[in-house]
């Protein structure tokens, strides 16, 4: 059997099933009466089951025998935001190390976690940590060949999961969940126009290092990733550095939005909000519709922004919103 058509036609099941988990769950945290959010909870696990197999396949491995079938253990689909919200997950968390922690600004800090056995996932997936009672979701910025798992965070002032991170440091343990899949790369499009805010860059950073493991040779990408402050374009050194040695590969466009303050005074790139460069980079590409998908991560205004405005264009557009 052809193993490599096998994979792509896995690939783009598991897209399937991760767009109908995303339909779900916009049309869940949009409200529904009790019993339609019990069915629609129930095709959500259905489809998370799917998912797992698919992923575990993919991943050389073989589906568990719970995942089989219907698993009393599974994730629960999301529920609509709540007092309860905060609150850390019930289910079994497993452990990682830090083995890293920097600093790059005041509020923003990369960990660099233990990844435990058998912990697999795609990029643009995320993963849910518990500190202190409380946990949250973050997208890795680490590629599933690597042998840790990496984070890029922002610190909330007054936030409570924020102020945990404060003190975590190298050495300490954390609590974490099983990954849950995000943006995923359309399989189907050559050219891929990511669009990113300070730490919405984290599963774009993702899924160039593993078209640069995988020795990419199909696919295109353009990385437009925009910041107040250059201090705060995280993974900018990483990825001018691949975008200088694969050209074909990766452009990698790092913009701030307020060229004219004092921290920014040694800045000679692109200047203006994220939005804002993208017709010019489609159009000196000549990339269509056709063969284009945009995606778009960080702050939900400039995500509604792409959204309404690509789509109605006719593209692709997939988003990841952080709050």
């Amino acid at each position: 059997m052809n193993r490599g058509a096998d994979q792509r036609r896995a690939r783009q099941s598991l897209e399937v099933v991760y767009s109908v988990q995303n339909s779900l769950e916009q049309r869940l945290g949009q409200g529904a009466s009790e019993s339609l959010e019990k069915v629609l909870g129930d095709v959500w696990r259905r489809r998370s089951l799917q998912g797992e197999r698919l992923n575990s396949w993919l991943c050389g491995g073989q589906p568990s025998q719970q995942s089989a079938g219907a698993s009393p253990g599974a994730d629960d689909p999301p529920k609509r935001e709540s007092a309860s919200a905060d609150q850390a997950s019930t289910s079994d968390p497993g452990q990682a190390q830090v083995l890293e922690r920097r600093e790059l600004a005041p509020d923003l800090l990369i960990f660099k976690l233990s990844r435990p056995a058998g912990f697999s996932f795609t990029p643009g997936a995320s993963v849910k940590i518990d500190l202190g009672g409380i946990s949250r979701r973050y997208s890795l910025v680490s590629a599933p060949h690597e042998p840790f798992l990496e984070l890029f965070i922002e610190l909330i002032p007054n936030g409570s999961m924020s102020s945990r991170w404060q003190s975590v440091a190298q050495g300490d343990v954390v609590a974490l969940h099983s990954p849950k899949a995000g943006l995923t790369l359309n399989a189907n499009a050559h050219n891929h126009m990511l669009i990113a805010t300070v730490t919405g860059v984290n599963p774009f950073v993702s899924m160039v290092r593993e078209a640069v493991h995988k020795g990419e040779a199909q696919q295109r990408f353009v990385l437009l990733h925009g910041a107040s402050f250059a201090s705060e374009l995280g993974y900018g050194s990483e990825l001018a550095s691949i975008a200088a040695a694969q050209p074909q590969l990766l452009t990698y466009v790092p913009a701030v939005s307020r060229p004219d303050v004092i921290e920014n005074s040694e800045w000679k790139g692109a200047q203006g909000r994220v939005g804002t460069h993208v017709e010019a980079l489609l159009g000196e590409r000549g990339w269509t519709s056709r063969d284009t998908c945009l995606y778009a991560c960080g702050n939900p205004d400039m995500v509604d922004d792409i959204e309404r405005t690509w789509r109605g264009r006719g593209f692709e557009v997939r988003t990841e919103r952080y709050k």
